[in-house]
């Protein structure tokens, strides 16, 4: 390897575009009503109910793009984000236009946001709870809700670096020490430059956020003046859980579409 260095033989050769410096920010607002009704002397009913939703992250420049997938197969074409002028923003690499004339197109032109993700506004959590003084040692206590929990800033951002069609990889074939003359030599390290094929970490646009439904049922009964015997029952069921399988996120696809477009599996 140092006989090679000295001689100026490379074995291949990696070059990537610089990125443009961006800035991120999310809006995340909640509001929540919440009251205390004395039924009857042994009933207390608490009733609550929280809105809230966190928009998907947005930067600035536009970043975000999402291979468009049609029935099953890649269809060539990558959506971008833009402003609300539907404009290509700045960080969209010249280069990789001229190199793929046709493949970029805006999330706008096929129905998403501007943005390319929809931030949904449902989320709405309900909150119940009680409290039953069956007789003067004996109390049931029950309660329930809908809880939400949202995709954080860091894990949106990491769909952003690196992606089609921002940047561009160009790297040659790896060559053999036995091939002689090497094709590759420091006074001409880019020859043999291969045509980049876009790599694309997409969030799905409509991302369901994480939410739990959680109750519980509570008996309580005074066996003795310092003695007391509780018997509960909890449960919990998640939907949309956010799981690391393989290194990448379970609402997270990877698409490495490969020269020429292949069928994305």
């Amino acid at each position: 390897l140092f006989r090679s260095f000295l001689l100026g033989d490379l074995s291949f050769f990696e070059a990537s575009q610089a990125t443009t410096p961006i800035a991120s920010h999310l809006v995340s607002p909640a509001f929540y009503l919440w009251d205390t009704w004395q039924v009857s002397r042994k009933l207390t009913l608490n009733v609550g109910l929280r809105w809230e939703f966190t928009t998907r992250l947005t930067t600035d420049p536009p970043e975000f793009s999402l291979p468009i997938i049609q029935n099953g197969e890649f269809s060539g074409k990558v959506a971008v984000a833009t402003g609300s002028n539907g404009q290509l923003p700045s960080s969209v690499s010249a280069q990789a236009l001229s190199l793929f004339p046709g493949t970029v197109v805006t999330c706008h032109s096929i129905g998403l946001p501007y943005g390319c993700s929809q931030t949904p506004m449902n989320e709405f959590q309900p909150r119940v709870g009680f409290a039953w003084q069956l007789n003067d040692k004996t109390v049931f206590r029950g309660g329930g809700g809908i809880f939400y929990s949202h995709a954080l800033g860091t894990y949106q951002e990491d769909t952003f670096d690196g992606n089609f069609p921002y940047e561009l990889d160009l790297t040659t074939t790896t060559y053999s020490r036995q091939m002689s003359p090497p094709p590759l030599n420091i006074s001409n390290p880019v020859g043999g430059l291969n045509v980049p094929a876009p790599s694309i970490a997409a969030m799905w646009p409509y991302y369901k956020d994480p939410s739990t439904y959680q109750w519980n049922a509570t008996l309580e009964r005074q066996l003795a003046k310092d003695t007391e015997l509780t018997i509960a029952y909890v449960a919990a069921l998640g939907r949309h859980l956010e799981t690391i399988t393989g290194g990448s996120y379970s609402q997270c696809c990877w698409y490495n579409l490969p020269e020429p477009w292949g069928v994305v599996l």
